[in-house]
């Protein structure tokens, strides 16, 4: 009876010991707690085409937020040049077995100033009201799709979407469409839950271009500088 006794408790020593080595396991794989990890997706605006010190607004954003909180940002880059809305439904269909997704913290969705580019004949200088019609029609359409796709990654992620912006101030009709497609982009993302809209066209209004622009459409460091800020700020305050 004695050797039984001693047998048991040996067994149970020895589950004990294999308990508590899984749960060590299981724990060293979790990310610390103080680690923020955010996925950026969009097209030459996000992979930050234009800036020369190569950070555009993302590499300007994750130091900002690691300089003023109290956590540790990572930022993955997915921004592809040239890409439309239709192009980051594509990609996010590729990124189905993307484990990233399922580690991030924040989502930010700045996508559309292609389908803008394309809908105004390539240069933003051909007016059509046909054409802008048809792909704001087809722009808002993917990003209602857009989101959900994000969702089946991560249910609970915050996403944060950012507005576009007129690179010819100048052209007040161009502003008015900027306006229109912005204020349809916000209206998708207050159906969504965990989802926010964040403006940039103001940032750029009654600025002189050259300062803060390193062609006719991209951003240079200090243009970026505004963006960064901008969702820095958002995002620190959601933290609080």
């Amino acid at each position: 009876m004695r050797k039984l006794i001693i047998i048991i408790l040996t067994v149970f020593a020895i589950a004990g010991i294999g308990y508590g080595l899984y749960a060590y396991q299981f724990d060293a794989d979790l990310k610390p707690a103080n680690e923020k990890s955010i996925i950026a997706l969009g097209d030459s605006l996000t992979y930050g085409i234009g800036d020369k010190t190569e950070q555009g607004y993302i590499g300007q954003l994750q130091k900002k937020l690691n300089q003023q909180s109290d956590y540790s940002f990572t930022i993955r880059n997915f921004g592809i040049p040239g890409q439309e809305s239709s192009d980051l439904l594509k990609q996010l269909d590729s990124m189905k077995v993307n484990e990233t997704f399922n580690e991030a913290d924040w989502v930010i969705v700045y996508i559309g100033t292609n389908d803008l580019r394309v809908a105004t004949g390539g240069n933003f200088q051909t007016i059509s009201k046909k054409a802008i019609a048809q792909k704001k029609e087809q722009y808002t359409k993917n990003m209602e799709e857009i989101l959900p796709a994000i969702r089946g990654f991560n249910s609970s992620v915050p996403i944060i979407v950012v507005g576009l912006y007129n690179p010819f101030q100048q052209s007040e009709r161009l502003n008015e469409i900027v306006s229109d497609w912005d204020d349809s982009i916000q209206e998708i993302t207050e159906h969504h839950e965990d989802t926010y809209f964040i403006p940039t066209n103001d940032l750029f209004t009654d600025k002189n271009k050259e300062d803060y622009f390193s062609d006719a459409l991209h951003l240079n460091h200090k243009g970026y500088k505004l963006i960064a800020d901008r969702i820095g700020n958002y995002m620190e305050e959601e933290m609080q």
